[in-house]
Order: structure tokens, then C-alpha cells, then sequence
């Protein structure tokens, strides 16, 4: 009995080993994980060495391996030259091959900004020594990078108050685009209106490189404004692409907010437009006249009876004159002294309007001129005040 046990454990100790005998041998060339060094090919989509002008322009390398690895291939992209920074550029810093893949791609893309920059150079290498299970030689690229200009000139004005204003309860302080609502504008030499903003905020204006070239003038003027006693403070500033960079203005106390007829405004600054160049002075004036000096008076009647109960009426500093035509021409110089604030000529009709024209000289020569019958009120005044 003993004897038929032992021969009965031994043959099913020899039937295991032939059963597992025959599983490995039938499980011989299945297996895929064969380990391989494939060569890597780098290539680069783009002229290398490239020229560039800054322009969010992205360009594409490739890396091909091959055979297909049995595990990822993974090839690290980095500068290794030149004196471009992050800035200037973003890159694909990890190009990564899959297993069992034999391609990928990266990207680097050549940034665009408003600085004004010296030519930079950037040398880019894919691929170094932290490859494993692949043989490559790292290949580099090199760019120029040329700095990006635009023949547009950006204008940007902010206003602020010096004393704030709160709303009825004294909680809040109002804003100061809620307490005025602002227009900025460009006037060429012949004060025409060439661009404006009139937006509910803060105001950007964009002076097209197609305008003809000459002398313009930035001016700030009301759209409206909340009645408080306070004066507006400006902020003016300039960008060109490449060319300015945050050329910027101040002005204190600019405008009376209680004035806002289009006669209430304010010269900012100007420049001289040639080509693609911008010749920016800051200017800060606001309409008021200069007094000072002789003031001329021409006063006619084409009938040559006088001008009826017609007259001017000049206010310096709170004393007021009166002239008047008598028969057919009047002149009367008017001089107003050194320190006046306040100037005012205004125009008083009479009878017999069609009768009567006028002439007014300014001590720097510019002359206002009306009639027949003239339009009635202030004609020129030294303040921004509104009619």
C-alpha cells in the first residue's frame, strides 16, 4: 500500500513539471518588451538661423525616433544662449514620446509687446544628456528677434479730485468718473476734429499711423459733470509700440466741473506727426485768454448813423465801460493791465441790427469779427466760463 502511495505522489510530481514545462515553451517570442536604442532625429520647421520681427509668431520642431521605445522618450528643450528672457518667449520645455510611438513636436512662440527693446537673440537647444534609451545629438535653433513698432500713437487720459466728494448720506465716496464724464480729442492745425472719445470712463484714443502728417493738439473737454465745487485734475499719456513708452502728463486742478459748455476746455499737450514719428510736448492750458496787452474795437454802421443803442460792454476785473459806434466807424483801443483775471467783451444789441458789424483785435493779433447784426452775449472772455 505504502509502495502504491509513493508511486502515485511521484507521477503526479513529474505530470506538474511536463504541464509546466509545456506553458513556457508555448509562451516563447510573445513577449513585446524588447528593449531597443533607437536613433532620435531633430528637425525644425523654420529657417534656422531665423530673422523675426515680435509678433505672438509660433514655430515648430519635431523630434523622430527610429524605433519605438518600450518606454517614453523624453527630450528637454531649453535656452542655452542669447540675451532673451522668459519675456520675450514661451516653449514647449519637454517634448515627450510615448511608448510606443516614434514622433512629437513642440512649439516656441516669439512673444509681441510695447517695450522699446534693443535686437535680441535667443539660442534654443532640444535635447541633452538626460535622454536615456534613445541616441541623439541636441540640435539648437537660433533666432534674431527684431523689436515690434506701429505708426499708431495711443492716447490714454484719467482724471481725479483732489478733495473727495461723498453721495447724500456721507457713506460712499463718489467716483471720479461718476462725478464727470469726460471727452478727449485731437484737432489739427486748422482745428478740425480729427479723432475723439466720449466713452463712460476713463477715455483711449488711437491717433491712426495714416493721418496726415503735422501739428495736432490732445484736448479734455465735459461730456457732463456733477455740480460740486471742485476742479478736475488730468492725466494724459502716450504709447507708441516700440517706440513710446508711457510718456505721461499731470495737471492739477485743470477744470472747473461746474463749467461744462464746449467753450470749458483744456489743451493737454501736442505733437508734430512726420511719418511714423511723434513729437509729443506736454502743453497744459486751458482756453482762457491773456488779457494783457491793447485790445482794439472796431465798430461800423453801414447806414453811418451810429449803432442805434447797440454797444460793447468791456469788464476788467468787475469794472465795466461801454463803447459805441457813432456815425459810421468807431475804434477804440481798450488797455488791459498786467495781472487781470477776469476780461470780458460782450456785444449789447440795439435797433437797426443789420446796421451793425464789428472788429475785434486781440494784443497778439488775432481778431473775432461779426455782423451784420451780430449774435448778442459774451464775445471773448479771459476764464472758462460758459456763457
Amino acid at each position: 500500500m505504502k509502495i502504491n502511495f509513493i508511486k502515485k505522489t511521484l507521477l503526479l510530481f513529474a505530470l506538474s513539471l511536463a504541464i509546466i514545462s509545456c506553458d513556457r515553451d508555448d509562451q516563447v517570442g510573445d513577449s513585446q518588451l524588447t528593449p531597443t536604442n533607437p536613433n532620435a532625429t531633430i528637425t525644425f520647421d523654420f529657417v534656422n538661423p531665423i530673422l523675426v520681427v515680435e509678433g505672438d509668431q509660433e514655430f515648430t520642431f519635431s523630434v523622430t525616433i527610429s524605433s519605438a521605445n518600450i518606454v517614453d522618450t523624453k527630450l528637454y528643450v531649453e535656452q542655452v544662449g542669447g540675451d532673451a528672457n522668459g519675456d520675450d518667449y514661451t516653449v514647449t520645455g519637454l517634448i515627450t514620446i510615448p511608448a510606443g510611438y516614434t514622433s512629437g513636436t513642440g512649439t516656441i512662440t516669439i512673444l509681441e509687446d510695447d517695450l522699446i527693446e534693443d535686437t535680441e537673440t535667443l539660442v534654443l537647444q532640444v535635447g541633452d544628456q538626460r535622454t536615456a534609451n534613445t541616441s541623439m545629438t541636441p540640435a539648437t535653433a537660433n533666432f534674431t528677434i527684431l523689436n515690434a513698432t506701429a505708426d499708431d500713437l495711443v492716447i490714454d487720459m484719467s482724471w481725479s479730485f483732489a478733495e473727495p466728494v461723498y453721495d447724500a448720506d456721507d457713506a460712499e465716496e463718489i467716483g471720479a468718473t461718476d462725478l464727470a464724464d469726460m471727452i478727449l480729442s485731437v484737432y489739427d492745425s486748422s482745428d478740425m476734429l480729427v479723432a475723439q472719445a466720449d466713452g463712460g470712463s476713463f477715455e483711449t484714443l488711437v491717433f491712426e499711423g495714416t493721418e496726415a502728417d503735422g501739428d495736432y493738439t490732445v484736448e479734455a473737454s465735459f461730456y457732463a459733470a456733477e455740480d460740486y465745487e471742485r476742479y478736475v485734475s488730468l492725466n494724459v499719456e502716450f504709447n507708441q509700440q516700440g517706440t513710446i513708452n508711457h510718456l505721461s502728463y499731470d495737471f492739477a486742478d485743470a477744470l472747473d466741473i461746474q463749467q461744462t459748455c464746449a467753450d470749458n476746455f483744456f489743451v493737454l499737450a501736442s505733437f508734430t506727426k512726420m511719418g511714423s514719428n511723434y513729437d509729443i510736448m506736454s502743453v497744459g492750458e486751458d482756453n482762457a485768454l491773456n488779457p494783457e496787452g491793447d485790445w482794439t474795437l472796431q465798430m461800423d454802421d453801414s447806414w453811418g448813423d451810429g449803432w442805434d443803442g447797440a454797444q460793447f460792454v468791456v469788464n476788467i476785473d468787475g469794472t465795466e465801460t461801454s463803447y459805441t459806434c457813432v456815425g459810421s466807424q468807431t475804434i477804440e483801443v481798450v488797455t488791459v493791465p498786467e495781472g487781470t483775471v477776469d476780461f470780458s467783451i460782450t456785444y449789447v444789441a440795439g435797433n437797426y441790427e443789420s446796421e451793425h458789424s464789428f472788429v475785434i483785435t486781440a494784443p497778439d493779433g488775432s481778431q473775432t469779427a461779426d455782423g451784420p447784426s451780430p449774435t448778442e452775449g459774451v464775445v471773448v472772455s479771459s476764464g472758462n466760463i460758459c456763457p
